[in-house]
């Protein structure tokens, strides 16, 4: 015998009967269900704001005129696809039963485009606001990282060498780690280092801390 919530999840969704993706395959199967018209036809999106809140929704979405009361009853005005993924830290949720990232949903919203990736420019990934996203390439993305955690000199690229007992500067492009010099000071070092990433391209937010 299905819960409550179950039964009533069967009652606003017609499709809830069919497994949700998981999120770690949403990137490979987002695009295919959903266009910008039917999004823009069920969720408003703030640019300001990075929400998505729920529209009321027309008939022809579900199975009967029940599940449509039911549903416009309970959720049109909330925000949409809120959930927060513990160990990544994106939004997401679920239309019609499949799951979405909701900076993906938000990109589809405002251009008609799937992107390749979202970076979220701040690398505070439940910020969806849309001055902070950015289409990138997977290379693009690499080079807007946050600080690591495992840092110790507040500099990323930065690190004290015992053997030389000098500040060593260093970047990795393409994979491989390119040596950038050893320094007495930290600065310089430092100096170095982001005067490396302009040149190979690295967004100017890369080894910030979220």
């Amino acid at each position: 015998m299905p819960s409550s919530n179950e039964a009533t999840r069967s009652a606003v969704d017609p499709h809830a009967g069919k497994k949700a993706a998981s999120l770690s395959s949403v990137e490979e199967c987002a695009g295919s269900r959903i266009t910008q018209a039917i999004v823009r036809d069920i969720l408003d999106y703030d640019p300001e704001t990075g929400d998505l809140i729920w529209r009321v929704r027309d008939g022809k979405y579900f199975a009967s005129a029940r599940y449509h009361d039911l549903w416009n009853k309970r959720y049109p005005g909330t925000r949409a696809l809120r959930s927060k993924d513990k160990f990544k830290g994106y939004r997401y949720g679920t239309i019609f039963s499949q799951t979405y990232l909701a900076h993906r949903i938000i990109w589809l919203w405002m251009t008609g485009d799937w992107p390749t990736q979202v970076d979220h420019k701040n690398h505070v990934r439940a910020d969806n606001r849309w001055s902070n996203l950015r289409s990138v390439t997977n290379k693009e993305n690499s080079r807007n990282q946050k600080m690591k955690s495992n840092n110790t000199s507040g500099v990323t690229g930065v690190c004290w060498c015992k053997n030389t007992q000098a500040w060593q500067a260093r970047i990795k492009v393409d994979y491989k780690f390119i040596s950038l010099g050893f320094y007495a000071n930290i600065d310089d070092a430092a100096n170095v280092r982001r005067a490396a990433e302009l040149r190979y391209g690295f967004y100017k937010n890369h080894g910030k801390a979220a």
